[in-house]
């Protein structure tokens, strides 16, 4: 008889295969295991908290995209004779690369077996799109920047791999806090980084542009903060390259270790907690089978699952709605500079 399970007293840890029940008149009862996979879970909740800090850092650098470029991503419409239509479109174009490519990522993921790949791939892309960002000045389209923003978004995709990454390296018990983590580095990305881009408006406004190269870089309140983007962009693929340490799928979780035991006897009272744990196992079984339905006959966890996306999708609409009139509305209502209006909401945004 096989029997899976996870351990002897909480059904978390421990696996057991061919267990054959032997009795003798001369000795109590014991189980003879032909193979024991034996799975520990490590003392520590991270198994490797400098792959988690730099892994937090791509995420930060993902909505980064939109918070440095938040506080003059309008004046930037303005000035190549757009409107809030083609604001819009700016907006909406970031979220469309960023929905179309996150599922390959996450597919790319899983074939390659490899994060670091995947990572250095899309930070690649999104180096192009801050290149493709600093040129549009130079020339002078909307659809130009609809395209850099679209590139942006593809290279900001990684949301699901970085999560899956998260999931990867920490402990079941700590999981959410640390995906909690990544979450909270997400939004700061745009919610705090405006600070820097309401720097660099700010600094532009009283200071002529810098060239460099004699003229091929152009420092501006428009180009500086996809070059410091850009910047950032080689600190992460280098933290990659040198000092992650990447997982490669193997069907094992990185914060376990397997032993195997031959021949290994157990006796009649660790028998007896084998058993409670074989019933706690089959009990949860149970429980879950016969789970009630919940919203339009799915089960209460599909229910929860479906609430939660509609809510991602509410908070993200709101987000967009934002991102779209804020600056405008800052300006034409309460005459505001685009700086000022980054600085507050960098400001909320750290509350």
């Amino acid at each position: 008889k096989k029997i899976s399970y996870h351990s002897l007293k909480n059904a978390d840890d421990i696996e057991i295969a061919n267990i054959s029940m032997h009795h003798d008149q001369q000795q109590p009862p014991h189980c003879c295991f032909e193979t024991i996979h034996v799975a520990k879970h490590e003392e520590h909740n991270l198994s490797d908290p400098a792959g988690f800090v730099i892994v937090c850092f791509i995420v930060l650098l993902g909505d980064s995209c939109r918070g440095l470029m938040f506080p003059t991503l309008w004046p930037l419409v303005e000035e190549l004779g757009g409107g809030l239509i083609q604001q819009g479109y700016a907006v909406a174009s970031f979220s469309l690369g960023r929905a179309l490519f996150a599922p390959l990522f996450g597919r790319w993921n899983v074939r390659s077996g490899s994060y670091r790949r995947v990572l250095i791939l899309a930070l690649s892309i999104m180096a192009c799109g801050c290149l493709l960002y600093t040129q549009v000045q130079t020339v002078r389209s909307i659809p130009f920047l609809i395209l850099s923003q679209i590139v942006l978004g593809i290279g900001s995709a990684t949301l699901g791999v970085t999560r899956g990454y998260v999931a990867h390296v920490s402990s079941k018990k700590h999981r959410t806090k640390y995906i909690a983590w990544l979450t909270a580095m997400q939004y700061a990305g745009f919610t705090v980084m405006p600070f820097v881009g309401s720097y660099f408006s700010n600094y532009f406004k009283y200071y002529d542009s810098i060239y460099l190269l004699r003229g091929v870089i152009v420092l501006d309140e428009y180009s500086s903060p996809a070059y410091f983007l850009l910047m950032l962009n080689a600190v992460a693929i280098a933290l990659l390259k040198f000092t992650f340490r990447d997982f490669l799928f193997d069907g094992n979780s990185t914060n376990q270790t397997t032993t195997t035991i031959r021949k290994a006897k157990v006796s009649s009272s660790d028998l007896e907690n084998i058993q409670s744990a074989i019933d706690l196992k089959s009990m949860n079984h149970r429980y879950y089978d016969v789970e009630p339905s919940g919203f339009c006959g799915l089960t209460l966890v599909d229910s929860a699952v479906l609430g939660c996306m509609l809510l991602n999708v509410t908070t993200k609409g709101c987000i967009a709605c934002f991102e779209t009139l804020g600056i405008d509305i800052a300006v034409e209502t309460f005459h505001l500079t685009p700086s000022a209006a980054g600085d507050i909401i960098a400001t909320s945004g750290m509350m």
